[in-house]
């Protein structure tokens, strides 16, 4: 399919301050049939306004600030589908641009049809640095991890490489997909999980999951919420924030959300290490804190090496496959 009709779909819940920049590096970016599709689901900063007077090219629809992340892609996806669009954009707000990574992230769509395509992500604050090459399920290890996480970007990831899920973070989506009736499950992962759970769905009914390295995206990791403060705030953890991240959609560690996950997408025989892999360093370090057995060390930075490949393997095109 090729690339014309294509609509960047941007969720954005306050954030002025990232929405702005990113929306002004991307429209000299977007394909002549383009269109960019900021949701704004309860904004309290002057978001739509702000984007109404500097940029009124911009689609802005409105939230009730209940959707969280996966209602507002889905709403931004059904006005693309509206308008005809055979391409739906993901993209975070407070995501930088690389200035070739729409034109590459076409490309790989073009390289691979019937695919998800995601762009190489990096971390804003250490650019040499992978963020994700695409997710990663180890069941019998009971992992879930992103390829890549703290590796140097030294040429070892320059080739296409196949996922078993993907972040929500600059993914080029065919419209197919959601004409399917894949859509994101808003009600059951309304926002960590989300995205994870939406790609997979869309691999079991046969799309391809492709991280295409030579499009570029920088995450600004300091900048995700309650999970970011938890993460790095383990020194001053206390029981109510504990108790908080086990029930707050901010927080990848709520109990429902990764139940959920678990029973729709997890062999039954790996429930007990996946959930002893997600909460037992968790608990552990909590634990160790408020008793005073040791000192909780944050783990931002900390590198999660990929157990089965160490560089990336090119994936063959449809093409070569025939």
């Amino acid at each position: 399919m090729t690339v014309t009709r294509l609509y960047a779909v941007i969720p954005v819940h306050n954030g002025i301050e990232h929405t702005l920049p990113m929306i002004r590096s991307l429209l000299p970016l977007m394909p002549p049939q383009g269109r960019i599709v900021v949701v704004d689901d309860g904004s309290s900063d002057g978001t739509s306004a702000i984007l109404e007077r500097e940029h009124p090219e911009v689609v802005i629809l409105q939230g009730d600030g209940n959707l969280w992340w996966s209602g507002a892609i889905n709403m931004g996806a059904k006005h693309a589908l509206d308008e005809s669009a055979d391409y739906v954009l993901l993209l975070n707000n407070d995501t930088v641009l690389h200035p070739q990574f729409l034109e590459e992230l076409i490309a790989g769509a073009h390289e691979f049809p019937h695919s998800l395509v995601t762009s190489k992500i990096l971390s804003e604050e250490q650019p040499q640095v992978i963020w994700s090459m695409g997710g990663r399920i180890d069941w019998l290890k009971g992992r879930v991890w992103m390829a890549g996480f703290g590796q140097p970007d030294d040429g070892s990831w320059n080739e296409p490489v196949e996922a078993d899920w993907l972040p929500g973070m600059s993914v080029l989506v065919p419209a197919d997909v959601f004409r399917q009736g894949i859509w994101v499950d808003e009600e059951r992962f309304p926002q960590y999980s989300g995205d994870s759970d939406f790609s997979m769905r869309a691999k079991n009914a046969g799309f391809r999951l492709i991280t295409y390295p030579k499009s570029r995206v920088y995450n600004k990791v300091n900048n995700s919420g309650l999970d970011t403060r938890l993460v790095k705030g383990l020194e001053t953890m206390t029981v109510k924030k504990f108790l908080e991240s086990l029930t707050s959609n901010k927080s990848s560690k709520k109990l429902k959300v990764n139940a959920r996950w678990l029973m729709r997408h997890a062999p039954i025989w790996s429930w007990p290490m996946m959930t002893g892999r997600l909460y037992g360093y968790y608990l552990l370090k909590c634990l160790q804190l408020w008793f005073g057995l040791s000192k909780a060390k944050s783990t931002t930075g900390k590198a999660c090496e990929d157990p089965i490949q160490r560089q990336a393997v090119r994936v063959p095109t449809e093409k070569e496959e025939q």
